[in-house]
């Protein structure tokens, strides 16, 4: 079909429906080679929907002069020479159950393909029974109910299976339509459909017998673990969190002919599936049980249907009009549905061979779009055609009548609805693994203050967490050695110790499966920490880190973004003295700062007690190995660019300057600072980027400095870090500051670390100033004419940072991704601590520990 005068006609053009496809065509095909028409039985309705379209599209995309086809389902000869002239027929000429099939017999007759929105059960299944040999024979595609009847159901499911890691074995789908302040109303084509539809319930096993004649010869195996309808038909949903009714629509039997296609010709294993609506409110679900019951009732009778036809606005609370819904109405509308789906993790060899344990494994699909009646059916119908004819290889068996989840399992369709609005995101649901937590690096000098902060952090929790490391009697002696720090009252003598080396990927993975979320201890993360996050995203498991290693952060977020988000998976890096105190700190003083927050300057400030400071060498290493990686930061932040950070940062027009020369004197602080030279500020530039990619948030200066004791400590630091940067460019270098650490630093690193003492005695405390506006403007973009008028001040204090404000900070991180997910953004990704947590109970969890967060008003 590659000489037809058109690529695509739209037949049905004069209708509700029928204006918005091709609206969707003409936006969709402004950029490409499609050549289109529109057709129907009334020439000059025709050219009045042209014109109203006309009217929605900006003056740069011109249809006043598209070919308009006479075509009359009463005339066979009419339909047949408009099938003649094109390659696809997106068909919205209804009821399908009167008009349909002398389209999809002319379509064949003719090797065109077809595409309808139908959701009437009898036209569906029957053309499939029908038409499925010949169409198959004419290698012509008839894919029917291309609409929100049931592409986000059967295909929804079809993109679930994909991504489920083993064998899926049911699916719940939740249905949830939303509207705006204008209200909801749908036009009377939609209602007549589902008027004369009723009837065919009745008929079921009629078309159930003539699709197993002629298409489906096998019966279904039985799943030994079968999904059963809910109970009663309201009741609430605490997975969508909403009373909800059995969705009598009808996507469950084109999903089950999907099944049976799947288990048929694909040798796939079959998926159970239920369908339901998720109400806005109790009262809203009774009003639509008494609507369903009169509307159900009247349409068994011809009279009945008569009535309804002709009041369908009286029957129907106005929520069916002849005059449908007005263009603010369906711009407002919103669709969502929910696929929940359940399986196992193992994927057995044939469809027929049978799990003998419960299922294992959750998985949760979310598809988001416009309106479901106009706005999203005519996005679904458009690409789904696009798709028949621009992938026609990728579709199965060469041609046939399919329903849409087989026909575009394998194309790029989701990717089309993407580009035009409509979100998918898929994520596991951990409900049944082995523990909640697993800190992995138990070991190492920090390992232990996060053993001992979990321990405390759960001893009246039901949470179940375990040690792991690639040293089993290391792991008994760190887990002893911190049974000597908590005492009688908490008993982890009992913890699970798993071995698991970074040098052994499947050690790792076996590690993974175990667990809904890994405190990551191990470093250097430049070294070990990628192998952890790539078993992590693989097998549904949150990761959170403590690393300060700017290149480790940077590449993990750009190489492993949009995979984790794809999966559901938080990669929450920087959970530790760097970078909670300052990205949560500047989260926080965001949003109570009363307007538009311009920039923050914040100071550290690090205390010891009368038995001195000491740091461990692992900390110590990571610094090392890390100098190096300022000297490429533009690779990382074209990686960055690429896959995460499409656009520029808008610049405020009231700058903030690093503070000259690095070593000055505060009068805020009262004392002597120097430049901060940590990861902090590139992991709040990467939170910034977010904020305005991702949240359409005003992005916030930000600059870092060290507030030291007195001006001879400042310039001891000074030399020490000069003479550590430059020996850290070297290898020979790095050799001998990781061999004689306490030489190079005075004593402030060593293989030994700081005694328990010491640790004890350590304080932190952070300063965060904020600069802004008393207003705030709509727009991220906007510009503020006057300089910034308001101030505030944030003081966070804990203790010592290295290990016990450390140690709080990643457990605390931990819990709040498993414990509150649902307030996290994006539902999956590699976050930094600050935008993963800004709407979570993170500091009031802190605050709970003993981190004090002090907020104050300067005038």
């Amino acid at each position: 079909m590659t000489s037809r005068e058109f690529d695509v006609i739209i037949f049905g053009a004069t209708g509700y429906t029928g204006r918005y496809v091709v609206e969707e065509l003409a936006l969709t095909s402004k950029s490409t080679n499609i050549k289109w028409a529109v057709a129907g039985r009334n020439i000059e309705k025709v050219k009045e929907s042209i014109d109203i379209v006309q009217e929605y599209l900006s003056d740069e995309i011109d249809i006043s002069k598209i070919t308009i086809i006479k075509a009359d389902v009463k005339d066979a000869s009419s339909i047949s020479d408009m099938c003649k002239r094109a390659r696809i027929i997106l068909n919205c000429v209804g009821p399908y159950k009167f008009f349909g099939e002398v389209v999809v017999k002319a379509c064949i007759e003719n090797g065109t393909h077809h595409v309808d929105l139908s959701g009437e059960m009898q036209f569906l299944d029957m053309t499939q029974a029908n038409y499925f040999k010949a169409a198959r024979e004419k290698g012509v595609y008839i894919v029917g109910a291309c609409g929100f009847d049931s592409i986000p159901g059967d295909y929804g499911i079809s993109l679930l299976k994909k991504r489920f890691p083993g064998d899926l074995n049911s699916v719940e789908y939740f249905v949830q339509i939303g509207q705006g302040p204008s209200g909801r109303s749908t036009n009377i084509g939609t209602f007549l459909s589902a008027v004369h539809s009723v009837t065919d319930f009745f008929r079921i096993s009629q078309f159930d017998a003539a699709l197993k004649k002629e298409v489906f010869k096998k019966d279904l195996i039985k799943s030994d673990y079968p999904l059963y309808k809910r109970l009663p038909p309201l009741f609430y949903s605490g997975e969508v969190k909403g009373w909800c009714l059995w969705f009598m629509g009808a996507d469950e039997r084109v999903i089950e002919r999907s099944q049976k296609f799947r288990y048929e010709y694909l040798n796939e294993r079959p998926i159970q599936s239920n369908g339901y609506v998720r109400m806005s409110s109790f009262f809203s679900a009774l009003s639509m049980i008494f609507l369903f019951s009169i509307f159900g009732f009247f349409s068994l009778f011809s009279f009945g249907r008569y009535l309804l036809a002709k009041y369908p606005s009286f029957f129907t609370g106005g929520m069916f009009s002849e005059e449908g819904p007005t263009r603010q109405q369906v711009m407002e509308g919103s669709t969502t549905v929910t696929l929940i789906g359940k399986g196992w993790r193992d994927k057995l060899s044939e469809p027929t061979d049978k799990h003998t344990t419960s299922p294992d494994t959750k998985m949760k699909l979310t598809i988001k779009g416009p309106e479901p009646a106009y706005a999203l059916t005519s996005k679904c119908l458009v690409h789904a055609g696009l798709t028949v004819i621009e992938e026609t290889n990728k579709l199965p068996l060469e041609g046939g009548v399919l329903s849409p989840g087989v026909a575009f399992e394998n194309t790029n369709l989701i990717d089309r609805l993407e580009k035009s609005v409509i979100v998918q995101f898929c994520h596991f649901i951990m409900t049944s693994r082995e523990f909640d937590i697993i800190i992995f690096g138990a070991t190492g000098y920090t390992g232990r203050y996060v053993i001992e902060e979990l321990a405390y952090s759960t001893k009246s929790s039901n949470v179940k967490w375990a040690v792991a490391g690639r040293n089993v009697e290391k792991l008994k002696e760190s887990l002893n050695i911190v049974q000597g720090y908590l005492g009688d009252e908490i008993d982890i003598s009992k913890t699970t110790i798993i071995k698991a080396d970074v040098n052994d990927a499947s050690s790792i993975s076996d590690m993974c499966k175990r667990a809904r979320l890994i405190l990551n201890v191990v470093g250097p993360y430049k070294f070990y920490g990628e192998v952890v996050v790539k078993a992590c995203i693989e097998n549904g498991t949150h990761h959170v880190d403590i690393s300060g290693e700017f290149q480790f952060l940077e590449s993990t977020q750009a190489n492993y973004f949009n995979v984790a988000r794809e999966k559901g998976i938080y990669v929450v890096e920087a959970c530790g003295f760097d970078s909670i105190p300052a990205d949560c700190g500047i989260s926080y003083l965001k949003k109570k700062f009363p307007g538009d927050l311009n920039s923050v300057e914040y100071f550290i400030e690090v205390g010891q007690g009368p038995s001195g400071r000491k740091t461990n060498i692992g900390t110590f290493m990571s610094a090392v190995y890390s100098v190096r990686d300022m000297f490429n930061t533009k690779e990382l932040d074209e990686a960055l660019k690429k896959d995460v950070f499409k656009k520029d940062l808008v610049r405020s027009n009231y700058p903030l300057s690093r503070r000259c020369p690095p070593l000055f004197y505060s009068g805020e602080m009262k004392g002597w600072c120097f430049w901060f030279l940590g990861p902090d500020e590139r992991v709040l530039k990467r939170s910034q980027k977010f904020r305005y990619e991702y949240l359409n948030d005003r992005p916030v200066q930000t600059k870092g400095y060290i507030r030291m004791h007195s001006f001879f400590i400042a310039l001891s630091y000074a030399f020490f870090f000069g003479l550590f940067g430059f020996l850290s460019l070297f290898s020979l270098g790095r050799y001998l500051l990781v061999k004689y650490p306490s030489f190079f630093t005075a004593g402030a690193f060593s293989t030994k670390g700081p005694t328990r003492q010491q640790v004890m005695e350590g304080t932190t405390k952070i300063t965060l100033y904020g600069k802004g506006w008393k207003d705030k403007l709509s727009e991220p973009t906007d510009q503020h004419t006057t300089e910034p008028d308001t101030q505030m001040k944030l003081t966070i204090s804990g203790p010592e940072p290295a290990y016990p404000f450390t140690a709080m900070c990643m457990v605390q991180a931990g819990l709040t991704v498993i414990e509150e997910t649902d307030k996290l953004p994006l539902e999956g990704g590699v976050l930094t601590p600050g935008v993963a947590f800004e709407n979570t109970a993170l500091v009031e969890r802190l605050e709970k520990r003993g981190m004090s967060f002090k907020l104050e008003n300067i005038n």
